[in-house]
């Protein structure tokens, strides 16, 4: 199991929360590069950044899904589904990742790049101390049953 985040709009988001997308993005090399190594049971961190997003959200994780399926082409359309996507308690702002402490290469990567990419992988250590800057997300997201396998 590998963990991913991805960076999205305020719009995608909700079109996801409804079922109405998973993953996506155009048929591109640069898309198919990042999707490509997704497999069913990955987990990813639903980034918020782009511009037109509420300041309830902007610049925050907000929410964590697993991957469904591995990334398919339909109509010039990259896509990987995922399965029920949770809002996370209390949105988590880039500003508090980067001023963690300890923080995996991986990690230090996607942070450098201001995230330029749609999606990136980050390490299980880096998502358990993602979700415990604020308890209550680590708490939510472990006692959910999609999750109850990925912290032991």
């Amino acid at each position: 199991m590998r963990v991913w985040m991805e960076v999205s709009s305020e719009y995608r988001f909700e079109r996801k929360i409804a079922e109405e997308e998973g993953l996506c993005g155009p048929a591109t090399k640069r898309h198919m590069n990042q999707l490509k190594d997704v497999v069913p049971g990955d987990v990813i961190l639903h980034y918020i950044i782009l511009p037109g997003t509420s300041n309830k959200y902007k610049a925050s994780v907000i929410g964590i899904s697993k991957a469904k399926s591995e990334v398919k082409i339909h109509n010039k359309k990259l896509g990987v589904d995922i399965g029920n996507l949770h809002k996370i308690p209390t949105p988590i702002q880039i500003r508090k990742i980067k001023e963690l402490d300890k923080k995996t290469d991986k990690l230090g990567e996607l942070l450098k790049v201001n995230f330029q990419r749609y999606l990136g992988e980050i390490a299980i250590g880096d998502l358990e101390r993602i979700l415990k800057i604020y308890p209550e997300n680590f708490k939510y997201v472990a006692n959910l049953e999609d999750f109850a396998n990925v912290f032991n």
